[in-house]
């Protein structure tokens, strides 16, 4: 009897797991994000383990993201004046200032990879488009990259980082 009550209880725990992973998608993960940033509204580079950065945004971006830390304390004390782009700009929308909504307009899944187009509405009139990179990594998904603004003027939060080089 022992056996069916442990053999139950592993079934159920499994069938929990595989519930909860079923229910995150790249569109949920997309929410979580935009919504923290229309409440919180924060420019600048995010410390390790702020949420929810560290629950959706990939382990090589979050690594970026601490070596981009580290080398602008490093810049700020060697000279105060001179600041990357990054530190004055959302790493969500690409841009300074605070968002009043958003609309997700578009989700393309394609097996372990996915892009989500978000439009931002700013305080005032202007609007943005930025488009999250997804990968399906430990059975989650979480953001690689951001891509902000559309044609020629598109940038990236990865190759952002990388100018701290």
């Amino acid at each position: 009897m022992k056996f069916f009550q442990m053999v139950g209880v592993a079934l159920l725990g499994l069938y929990l797991h595989v519930g909860n992973a079923a229910t995150e998608t790249p569109r949920s993960v997309a929410r979580t994000v935009a919504d923290w940033y229309v409440k919180d509204g924060s420019v600048g580079l995010p410390g390790a383990g702020d949420e929810p950065f560290k629950s959706t945004f990939s382990d090589a971006l979050q690594r970026s993201i601490a070596a981009a830390k580290a080398e602008q304390a490093k810049q700020e004390k060697a000279s105060p004046d001179m600041k990357p782009d990054y530190v004055e700009l959302s790493v969500v929308t690409g841009a300074p200032d605070s968002v009043s909504s958003y609309r997700i307009v578009k989700v393309r899944q394609t097996g372990k990879s996915a892009q989500v187009t978000l439009i931002w509405q700013f305080k005032g009139d202007p609007i943005a488009r930025t488009h999250m990179l997804l990968a399906l990594q430990g059975g989650r998904w979480v953001i690689t990259d951001i891509i902000y603004g559309t044609g020629k003027a598109q940038r990236s939060l990865t190759k952002a980082l990388q100018l701290h080089d």
